[in-house]
């Protein structure tokens, strides 16, 4: 715990308790107290020093991706086979499952079988036209068949046309009959398993985007305003203890959980250390910097005088030691 002091003085502690405390403004000196006739024993000195006093909260959180996405077939059919499991790492462009290609191909055989149709009809429709039209002078020309003829002309251009954008339907979803990853990552999640029958944009797995890592938290709503307003944010890793790394707000929701009643926040890792990963548990210190000054001293130091909290001071001129009250501010 810390504590608040007028002015700097060199603090005697006798370090009994872990922990500190916070000290508010002392009173005047008091007479030095007179050393008793016995045999020195050694002491530590802290000097005291102030800063503003710092309100803290921490809240719990996991290490997730910054983009996870959710990958499926863009066409239904049954998954032939599924060349990753849970946890690979994949490059973009791994072939990561694939569909049966039967009916497939069969419609794309068909596609092909409808165009060459239409083509021959387009073909026959053209020289039907062009053949009448060199009647234009003759009086066997008749306006009404001629106008007949080009309407057919167009009907199997257009249906030729069609034919052909089948076929390459046909084509792209014989393509789609292979998962491919569309970006380099970790697989999360695998939702199917071969020989399954599923639809078209169902889910088959998770990939985790390589890259960023951020930290999901759990936002309490009377923490909202003081997450939005911090001063600083750090965090921590359980399976790092001990060292902390800056952090910066990104996402904030705007609605709560249903269930949890809190608002989920997503927080980017300022340097993260190479030895993160997905999944791992974390902590998020919010600091708010306070206007109070306060002394940060071992609770060790704590002593009382006349019921009230009480420090002792030594004079670094003369080593005479001082009983002082002093005020605390809060205890840590």
């Amino acid at each position: 715990m810390s504590s608040l002091i007028a002015r700097p003085s060199f603090l005697v502690v006798a370090t009994l308790l872990a922990g500190a405390i916070m000290l508010g403004a002392c009173r005047d000196h008091e007479p030095p107290v007179a050393a008793a006739a016995q045999t020195p024993r050694p002491v530590k000195i802290q000097a005291v020093s102030y800063a503003p006093q710092e309100h803290r909260f921490a809240l719990a959180g996991t290490i997730v991706p910054r983009v996870e996405a959710v990958l499926g077939f863009r066409v239904a059919g049954k998954i032939e086979s599924r060349r990753v499991d849970r946890g690979a790492t994949v490059k973009a462009g791994d072939v990561l499952a694939r569909l049966d290609r039967l009916d497939l191909d069969l419609a794309r055989a068909n596609a092909v079988a409808v165009l060459a149709a239409a083509d021959a009809d387009a073909i026959d429709a053209r020289a039907e036209f062009q053949r009448y039209a060199e009647l234009r002078q003759s009086p066997a020309f008749a306006r009404a068949v001629f106008d007949k003829r080009l309407a057919q002309m167009n009907v199997t251009a257009a249906r030729q046309e069609q034919s052909r954008a089948a076929l390459r339907l046909a084509e792209s979803q014989l393509a789609h009959a292979v998962l491919i990853a569309d970006a380099d990552g970790v697989v999360t999640e695998i939702l199917v398993e071969p020989g399954q029958v599923i639809a078209s944009g169902q889910a088959v797995m998770r990939l985790a985007h390589a890259g960023a890592r951020e930290l999901l938290v759990d936002v309490p709503e009377h923490r909202i305003a003081a997450l939005r307003e911090a001063d600083r944010l750090d965090a921590t890793l359980w399976a790092i203890p001990g060292q902390h790394w800056s952090a910066r707000l990104r996402e904030l929701s705007p609605q709560a959980d249903p269930a949890t009643r809190s608002f989920a926040a997503r927080v980017t890792l300022v340097e993260p250390p190479t030895a993160i990963a997905l999944g791992m548990s974390a902590t998020l210190h919010v600091v708010q910097a306070g206007t109070q000054p306060v002394a940060r001293l071992p609770l060790g130091a704590l002593h009382q005088q006349n019921g009230g909290p009480a420090v002792w001071v030594a004079n670094p001129a003369t080593g005479a030691l001082s009983l002082r009250p002093i005020a605390l501010a809060a205890l840590e």
